[in-house]
């Protein structure tokens, strides 16, 4: 009888011991500080072009617009291609310069065989891309902006930041 005294109290102590362990391990546990804050966003015009660099897609239904921007300082160059669902594709480079919230620049791409120059704005949102849209004049193989102050910019179909592919 005393046997099966002390095997129930041992038993009693081992478990009360697991027990506070696992409040112990637990209130260790619960004590790891976690910093869930992101880094601060890119506070300088030289901070915020650096941070522009990459690469850009925008999916809409079939249609794929694929953007890489090489940045040096304000200057930005980069392929651009559009792959428009039963419309001749059109692949080029972009020559741009970043002013406060705009890419502004000049794609220069060959659809269809023919050497073409098209301007282009971007709004730059966050990480997102708005391009810029509004009426347009051509003067020979160039499409420029009637009015580049006045344009919308659509902000439901972004150029988002993916990985590169290259």
């Amino acid at each position: 009888m005393r046997l099966i005294m002390l095997s129930i109290a041992f038993a009693g102590i081992a478990g009360m011991s697991a027990c506070n362990n696992a409040e112990q391990k637990e209130t260790v546990k619960d004590s790891v500080a976690v910093d869930n804050t992101l880094p601060p966003p890119p506070s300088t015009p030289e901070e915020r072009a650096a941070a522009l660099a990459g690469c850009y897609s925008v999916i809409h239904g079939r249609d794929t617009s694929s953007l890489q921007l090489d940045v040096r300082g304000t200057a930005v160059t980069g392929p651009l291609s559009y792959m428009l669902y039963e419309k001749d594709k059109n692949t080029g480079t972009i020559q741009a310069e970043i002013k406060d919230d705009l890419l502004t620049g000049w794609y220069f791409f060959k659809s269809e065989g023919i050497m073409s120059v098209r301007q282009v704005i971007w709004k730059i949102h966050g990480a997102d891309l708005w391009p810029g849209m509004g009426e347009m004049k051509s003067n020979k193989d160039t499409l420029s902006f009637v009015n580049p102050n006045n344009l919308q910019f659509d902000t439901t179909h972004p150029f988002k930041k993916v990985p590169c592919m290259l």
